[in-house]
């Protein structure tokens, strides 16, 4: 559980008020993020489809029981471009310096030297872990004036290369994982169950707890992809590889950081 709270510490939830005011009914929950840090320069990491219609001024994280408004320069894929652009789905906002120190309040920035920008699986593996907030999951109590709010938490895996071809997914932009939601096996019942319905983890981190993973010392798995949306069928989670995120950081904000040099995929 540790090791979870520390992981959250690089994902805020995003809010939206379009009456951009400071009272608490009018704050809504859209989407999730993650946090990174590239040299000198701090990044918030969502999904394109989340803000495409919103007006960026109004939306906000919460900063110590606060909300603050998100300052800084936004970039986003054209998910109505085309096929590609649609599977990248990837919106950056480079953050003021002022806001980033408001952040550092309550949350850190993931460093982009230990992301896992090559993961390549040649198996199945149990090993992935996705961390988000459903917006369903996140409610306000009126009589306590407070939010309460519930992150999803779930450790999956991989899929065969055969669900690729069939949802039509390249390897190279995206990488698929396993969660079936209308038949969940629960852990503690070992049950078929109904799983949470995941709309507004959009934008949350795709962490690979590695064989190495040192839970005595509370090591941190590595990041390495956001999710950016479920098949037709509530069968998968569909995200994107930070490789993709990190060359279009780097040429967006025309950033004087290292080119990747990639393996193939």
């Amino acid at each position: 559980m540790e090791v979870i709270l520390k992981l959250l510490d690089f994902c805020p939830q995003i809010y939206y008020n379009k009456n951009y005011d400071n009272n608490l009914d009018n704050f809504e929950a859209i989407a999730s993020s993650v946090l990174i840090k590239i040299q000198n320069d701090f990044f918030l990491i969502t999904a394109a489809h989340v803000l495409e219609n919103y007006d960026h001024k109004k939306l906000c994280l919460r900063i110590s029981k606060e909300f603050k408004y998100l300052i800084g320069d936004i970039i986003f894929t054209n998910i109505s471009e085309n096929d590609i652009s649609n599977r990248l789905d990837v919106a950056i906002c480079r953050l003021n310096d002022r806001f980033v120190n408001e952040i550092k309040r309550c949350y850190n920035f993931y460093n982009f030297q230990e992301i896992d920008f090559e993961h390549n699986p040649k198996e199945i593996q149990n090993n992935y872990l996705i961390l988000g907030y459903p917006w369903k999951k996140t409610k306000l109590d009126t009589h306590q004036r407070k939010l309460k709010i519930k992150p999803f938490i779930l450790y999956t895996r991989n899929v065969f290369d055969k669900v690729y071809q069939e949802l039509k997914i390249l390897k190279t932009t995206n990488f698929i994982l396993e969660y079936r939601q209308r038949r969940l096996i629960k852990l503690k019942t070992g049950y078929f169950a109904k799983g949470i319905n995941p709309h507004g983890i959009s934008g949350c981190g795709v962490w690979i707890i590695k064989e190495n993973y040192d839970k005595k010392n509370l090591s941190i798995p590595s990041l390495f992809s956001i999710i950016i949306e479920q098949d037709k069928n509530k069968r998968y989670l569909i995200s994107t590889r930070f490789s993709i995120i990190y060359e279009i950081i780097r040429r967006g904000f025309k950033l004087d950081s290292p080119i990747l040099n990639i393996k193939e995929i």
